[in-house]
């Protein structure tokens, strides 16, 4: 293997562990009944750079994505009581995206300016 490709899979391993981090830190926020929506959302769309901020949403739009993909495809392994209601719909959005978006079924892939 050469050095170029070690490096390049030290990147996605950093990469990837990034992810986890904040997808940890985002549950540990969220995981409080009391959770400041409004203060993350104020930060995100008034704070953050906008090159940033289209970041961001394509991270929420393909979570949005993939959850509605989710129920559609394989609900029983993913949801239940507890969140079927916020997979349901994520569905709808799913659903009324690819028909209406510019982009079609990848509408969650914004690009980045």
């Amino acid at each position: 293997m050469e050095e170029h490709e070690k490096q390049e899979i030290k990147w996605q391993v950093r990469r990837r562990q990034e992810a986890v981090k904040l997808a940890e830190s985002l549950e540990h926020f969220v995981n409080d009944m009391m959770f400041d929506a409004d203060s993350f959302i104020e930060q995100l769309t008034r704070c953050t750079h906008r090159t940033l901020q289209q970041s961001a949403l394509k991270l929420i739009f393909k979570l949005i994505d993939v959850c509605g993909d989710r129920y559609d495809n394989d609900r029983s392994r993913y949801t239940d009581g507890r969140n079927e209601l916020s997979y349901r719909m994520c569905s709808q959005i799913r659903k009324a995206m690819n028909e209406k978006s510019p982009l079609g079924d990848r509408w969650w892939n914004q690009p980045f300016i």
